[in-house]
């Protein structure tokens, strides 16, 4: 019971959350590298970061989401990526609609992801069919579902020690993963079902639940 309410606990901080960040103003903000993001502007905080338009990495195949973006003259610190909201052609359960974090494009290969994040939402990389290599530092504390939902070229996933929540439709099917190493941190791991590439997942000490 006690576990129950725990759960039940957690699922309406991030349904208030998600509401909570919904009200916020949504601007488009341009780092340092002149790529321009989608996101929501809460104070000193950005939420929800998507690509929108900019010049990409044709030489190292790699995107960078930035730590921190100058917006009207004021730093703000970035804490979650892929954006939430209506208008997109990328529906998932839920009845929301989606920005995904970085464009399926030839040209990214790599994300990389800043150590101030704190969230990745549902399908922040659903349906990418480029990207094969991500690390998740050790700052995030929560993975939306289908997160990684069919990335066909994805093969390389590094958790960091660190990382925590996984939503429980959290899944990798049709990825190219073989491998994935699962940190301390993470107490039970996501269903692995419809990763026909995986062959091995190492949960290493911490973890108190490894579903293969």
């Amino acid at each position: 019971i006690g576990l129950i309410i725990i759960l039940l606990s957690a699922i309406i901080v991030i349904f208030a959350q998600h509401e909570a960040k919904a009200e916020l103003e949504t601007i488009f903000a341009t780092d340092a590298n002149g790529i321009t993001w989608r996101c929501r502007k809460g104070e000193n905080e950005l939420y929800d970061l998507a690509y929108t338009n900019g010049t990409l990495d044709y030489t190292n195949y790699r995107i960078t989401i930035p730590s921190t973006i100058t917006y009207q003259g004021t730093e703000y610190t970035v804490r979650s990526i892929g954006y939430l909201g209506a208008g997109t052609t990328l529906n998932v359960s839920g009845g929301y609609s989606y920005y995904p974090a970085v464009p399926n494009s030839y040209y990214i290969r790599t994300v990389v992801l800043p150590n101030t994040l704190t969230t990745i939402n549902k399908a922040a990389f659903r349906n990418n069919s480029y990207l094969t290599t991500i690390t998740i530092p050790g700052s995030v504390k929560y993975i939306g579902e289908r997160a990684f939902e069919n990335c066909t070229a994805l093969s390389n996933l590094t958790f960091e020690d660190g990382v925590e929540g996984i939503d429980t439709y959290l899944n990798f099917t049709n990825t190219a993963l073989t491998t994935v190493t699962i940190p301390g941190s993470i107490k039970t791991t996501p269903s692995f079902s419809g990763s026909a590439s995986l062959q091995k997942v190492i949960c290493l000490d911490g973890v108190e639940s490894c579903n293969l």
